[in-house]
């Protein structure tokens, strides 16, 4: 009868079942098992083999019997055998991606733990257990292929069934931390971070487990060779360290660790980052010349005796690295550190005070008197019996004078030497002429030049000194 099988069921009244190719190809496998032949593309297994497989993957996906033994009832039933043959053809497909695929689903949907088995359950058991043998050497490899890549704890001895290539993929913080030549400490910052890899996972007590990829061990490794203290980079730059510490603030230096922001002990600088900071100056430079130019400043000696305000260094080192300014050259230039440029004296001041200018800024009281046209030793005076308005930082004591404070007293006091010029005669003759009282001079409170207030003075202004006496006679 070929409308009906041995059994008795009829093969004209059972429906069509389409199946995808992955479904019709394991089941072509199993048949070329059945007749000892070997299907392309789909594992090479003995009929034993596939039914073993068979029995696992049913209880595998059977969320009931995940704490229960035994066979799987009804395999015999077509439905169900269908249904299997899915779930097997799904972990077969594309050999490993569909097996890699349901071990992510695993890994994902587990407690965080650094327990194969608890992550990965019966299918771990199974694999070194009721799939030994040459057969199922391929799950095996697959499986610790996928740990190399994938898993996040740690593989160490106590895997015993794991191979040695596959065991020494992670390691413990102390262990990265000795091979990398550093403390365990330093190796967890940088993960935190985010400059290496890691992965934590809570335990039931509350500690906390670390586990990272023998790979990160030369990039960290590199890190710490290349990573300098903040002592150890103000060295390097020839720079007190809080001017370190205020290019850091500017963000033109950006650590790899902080006490402050990252919770370091101590500060971890990238050497080249620093080396790339105080050599950008050299790009398109001339050759360097035999001997050291003449009116030239060290960096940090500007930095030192200048007296410049909040935010007037970094600006001054990026006016050097766009070429604004250029340091002057020498032969050890290459080797110099950031404060031990040499810096031209003139194009130093001119650039400083307009920067000053542009944005706000208040000045010392040297840079003041140059505006005024006066000495320093006046300026100083000027400031002291509170003619010339200044302020004073609580911190530095150091008093400056701001553009508003330069602008009053041009408009309230006027010296005797513009007097003079502008009258057409010598200082010497104006004082003698003049019938008005100054406000301050040799004479007067010890200062080196006399000063009146210009509105005493103003309607004599740019007339003859002579005219004036007739007048006053």
């Amino acid at each position: 009868m070929l409308d009906r099988c041995l059994c008795g069921a009829s093969l004209i009244g059972i429906p069509v079942e389409r199946v995808t190719d992955d479904e019709l190809r394991l089941q072509l496998a199993f048949q070329g098992a059945l007749a000892g032949q070997v299907q392309e593309g789909i594992p090479s297994l003995s009929v034993p083999a596939w039914m073993t497989l068979f029995h696992r993957v049913a209880a595998l996906f059977d969320a009931e019997r995940e704490s229960r033994s035994g066979q799987i009832p009804g395999l015999h039933r077509l439905d169900l055998a269908i249904a299997v043959n899915r779930q097997l053809a799904s972990l077969l497909a594309a050999w490993p991606a569909g097996f890699y695929h349901y071990l992510d689903d695993l890994q994902r949907h587990a407690e965080p733990s650094f327990s194969l088995v608890r992550t990965f359950g019966r299918l771990y058991r199974w694999l070194y257990r009721d799939f030994e043998g040459d057969e199922f050497a391929f799950l095996r490899d697959a499986f610790e292929d996928y740990l190399r890549e994938h898993w996040w704890g740690l593989l160490c001895r106590r895997n015993r069934r794991l191979g040695t290539r596959t065991t020494g993929s992670r390691k413990t913080a102390q262990a990265i931390a000795a091979a990398a030549g550093t403390t365990p400490a330093r190796v967890r910052q940088l993960h935190l971070v985010g400059w290496v890899e890691a992965d934590i996972a809570a335990q039931p007590s509350g500690r906390r487990a670390w586990s990272f990829p023998a790979s990160q061990v030369e990039p960290i490794a590199t890190l710490i060779a290349d990573g300098l203290t903040l002592k150890d980079a103000a060295t390097y730059l020839q720079l007190p360290k809080h001017r370190v510490r205020e290019l850091i603030a500017a963000d033109m230096i950006k650590p790899l660790l902080s006490t402050a922001g990252h919770g370091a002990a101590t500060w971890l600088i990238s050497k080249h980052q620093l080396d790339d900071l105080g050599r950008t100056h050299l790009a398109g430079q001339a050759p360097v010349a035999d001997e050291e130019p003449p009116d030239c400043v060290p960096l940090v000696q500007i930095l030192k005796a200048w007296r410049l305000e909040a935010g007037a260094f970094p600006a001054l080192l990026h006016a050097l690295q766009s070429g604004v300014l250029a340091a002057a050259h020498t032969r050890d230039m290459e080797s110099t550190g950031l404060g031990g440029l040499l810096l031209p004296r003139r194009g130093v001041q001119a650039w400083l005070a307009h920067w000053r200018e542009s944005n706000g800024r208040s000045y010392s009281i040297t840079d003041a008197a140059g505006i005024l046209g006066i000495k320093a030793q006046v300026a100083y005076h000027l400031v002291r019996c509170g003619l010339l308005e200044s302020t004073s930082s609580p911190l530095t004591q150091v008093r400056r004078v701001s553009r508003d404070g330069i602008a009053k007293f041009k408009a309230r006091y006027i010296s005797l030497v513009e007097i003079a010029k502008r009258s057409g005669t010598s200082p010497k003759q104006a004082l003698h002429r003049l019938q008005i009282h100054p406000v301050v001079g040799p004479a007067i409170d010890g200062c080196r030049q006399y000063f009146y207030l210009r509105s005493d003075v103003e309607h004599l202004l740019d007339q003859p000194l002579q005219t004036q006496e007739s007048g006053n006679a």
